[in-house]
């Protein structure tokens, strides 16, 4: 359910610094630095994924600076990142359950951390929260920034939710990888 401790440095390059790096040239917020509150990591990560070229741009000038490796994990979240709502549902022994809501194609993702379980660091579960998820080493992993949406679910919505979670699951199995493969019905 976490990330083996080289993946996790290796994340933490990539995205961490690399978010660092970009809004010192972007300047999107004032500061950002690994202590900087969550509302300037959300603006940066946001404005990054909305706007792909910000991630060319830096994939260009990394180009020869980090290995072949590093240059297609990059290059695989400017191609199949998920930025959206999604539906906290559980933890399972793998990863933790994320049902996309509202977006093009709903479907239903395991989702790997990097510190602690999405599950852990919510008040409760189902939970709504906006963030973005992003291919890594064969797995997809949640960044840890979130915006959480405080909504309580009543018994007709959660009927409807796991209904909802049902027919995903049958339809189109557990998203662990991104690109995924459409699973055939």
């Amino acid at each position: 359910m976490l990330l083996p401790l080289h993946e996790k440095a290796l994340l933490d390059k990539l995205f961490r610094h690399g978010l660092i790096e970009i809004n010192s040239r972007r300047k999107i917020v004032k500061s950002l630095a690994l202590g900087s509150g969550l509302d300037n990591w959300q603006k940066v990560m946001y404005r990054v994924f909305e706007h792909p070229e910000i991630l060319d741009e830096h994939i260009k000038l990394k180009t020869g600076v980090y290995s072949d490796e590093e240059i297609a994990i990059l290059k695989s979240w400017r191609d199949h990142f998920i930025l959206g709502n999604f539906a906290v549902l559980r933890d399972t022994s793998k990863y933790a359950l994320l049902m996309s809501i509202g977006a093009k194609e709903d479907r239903v993702y395991g989702v790997v951390s990097i510190n602690d379980s999405i599950t852990k660091i919510l008040p409760y579960t189902p939970a709504i929260i906006n963030t973005t998820i992003l291919p890594f080493c064969n797995k997809i992993v949640f960044t840890g920034i979130l915006k959480f949406v405080d909504k309580r679910f009543s018994g007709e919505e959660l009927e409807a939710l796991n209904l909802m979670y049902t027919s995903l699951k049958n339809r189109y199995g557990i998203v662990a990888s991104l690109p995924y493969k459409s699973k055939k019905i």
